[in-house]
């Protein structure tokens, strides 16, 4: 006898991640995604810069306030997507927020080695 794997609308509600306390809808997962790409530029401001303290210290700020973005941006997507991989709204959402963090990781590039 074949087992047949309920779908996830059969679930109760106990048995489900609440993905609407990351963000209430796609919407504002828009907004951060935006948030995030109008504020990445600004990493290259400190390339070549890095010579105080306080420089330092600003840039890693910096970093750790867009790295909480990009979870909280890939988190939502991956569950989302988790949720039912043929849906390929949530499929390009993954996508996009992975190409955003191989753009963020290019633009702190220059930190190590700096």
């Amino acid at each position: 006898m074949a087992k047949t794997v309920p779908l996830r609308s059969e679930l109760p509600e106990d048995f489900k991640w609440r993905l609407e306390d990351i963000y209430d809808d796609n919407a504002k997962w828009e907004t951060d995604f935006s948030k995030l790409q109008e504020v990445l530029p600004s990493a290259e401001a400190y390339n070549g810069k890095l010579e105080s303290p306080s420089q330092l210290l600003a840039l890693f700020q910096l970093e750790d306030e867009l790295s909480k973005i990009v979870e909280k941006l890939l988190t939502y997507a991956r569950m989302r997507r988790d949720e039912d991989n043929a849906n390929t709204y949530y499929v390009g959402l993954t996508d996009r927020i992975n190409t955003l963090m191989s753009e963020m990781q290019t633009a702190f590039s220059f930190v190590e080695p700096e």
